[in-house]
């Protein structure tokens, strides 16, 4: 493409996402992604991110996740959320939120001093090829290569897996 073209399209698109709210511009693989929803839907009133919300705001009881103000179901409190949310976006939150509160916030304390946000770092810096997450410029088998990058426990290594399986990696290209 040529630089001017590049521009143009860049601007475009600049122009469109001031124009349009995300919340009205969320493709369907977005629909079904956590962090798009809550960006779009939730960041303007609570946290910028999810992670930071389910911190102070959530807790898991009985495999459950629950508000920890009043110990409600977040389940029941989305159905009935001032602002409404579809019940797909709703019950993609909840899950989402269940799994970040289950691994008891490892990535933030052991990773995110050296990288992005998990999300980002899975979605610009890994792919999936068969069920194996490698790595987009290295072809590594991060499974493996993580054994001895951060200080990480194979427990924990395990728990860093499932959480970028949970992301939206993209496929290998064929």
């Amino acid at each position: 493409m040529l630089p001017i073209a590049r521009f143009a399209t860049g601007l475009i698109m600049a122009i469109g996402v001031t124009l349009f709210p995300a919340s009205s511009m969320l493709s369907a693989q977005e629909a079904a992604d956590p962090h798009a929803i809550y960006e779009s839907r939730c960041a303007q009133c609570h946290q910028p991110h999810a992670r930071e919300f389910a911190k102070a705001a959530l807790t898991l009881q009985d495999g459950i996740v629950t508000m920890r103000s009043s110990g409600a179901p977040l389940e029941l409190f989305l159905d009935q959320h001032p602002r409404g949310l579809p019940r797909a976006d709703a019950q993609a939150l909840v899950t989402q939120f269940k799994a970040m509160l289950e691994t008891g916030f490892l990535y933030q304390d052991k990773c995110v001093t050296c990288h992005d946000r998990a999300s980002t770092l899975a979605r610009l810096r890994l792919f999936e090829r068969d069920g194996v997450i490698q790595g987009r410029y290295t072809y590594r088998d991060i499974s493996t290569f993580l054994r001895n990058h951060g200080r990480l426990t194979a427990e924990e290594v395990d728990i860093i897996m499932k959480m970028f399986h949970r992301q939206s990696i993209p496929s290998a290209p064929r």
